[in-house]
């Protein structure tokens, strides 16, 4: 099987796939908006303008059943919009069992703590399937705050 895409930040992507001489096209539409960003603390002092400017900077991201998208006590780099599936937050107790602190589907954030102070996570998130989120990174967030005085 051979995979090719073409991605562009905080838009659709496009996909061909081919298997065995047959191809098809897959696009993959965000389901972020500015509108959306508006509900997210974060952004909504931003106007629309500054909010469509800061979905140009996020990167659609794929986790795959049961990879780590972020694990308690790393260094908080990235804030994370699902768009697809569900994200299971969690963290280890004294016992060293596993407690599920919140799950999170379409539209749901998380990861914006860490990202913006640069601290350690308190949280894992992890996923029974697989998730697609619109990541913003530390350091492009900072980039886009430094460029806009207001």
């Amino acid at each position: 099987m051979l995979l090719r895409s073409t991605e562009q930040k905080g838009v659709g992507a496009f996909s061909l796939v081919a298997h065995e001489e047959s191809f098809r096209a897959v696009h993959i539409m965000t389901l972020v908006t500015p509108h959306l960003l508006a509900e997210i603390p974060l952004f909504s002092s931003m106007n629309d303008e500054e909010r469509e400017a800061l979905l140009a900077l996020m990167t659609e991201r794929v986790f795959q059943p049961g990879e780590v998208i972020m694990k308690s006590d790393e260094l908080g780099t990235t804030f994370q919009i699902i768009e697809q599936g569900e994200v299971e937050i969690w963290l280890t107790d004294t016992d060293g069992e596993k407690v599920v602190l919140n799950v999170l589907g379409p539209g749901k954030f998380f990861g914006e703590l860490a990202m913006i102070s640069g601290a350690t996570r308190c949280a894992s998130a992890t996923m029974a399937a697989k998730v697609v989120t619109l990541e913003l990174s530390r350091e492009e967030f900072f980039t886009f705050l430094r460029t806009r005085p207001d």
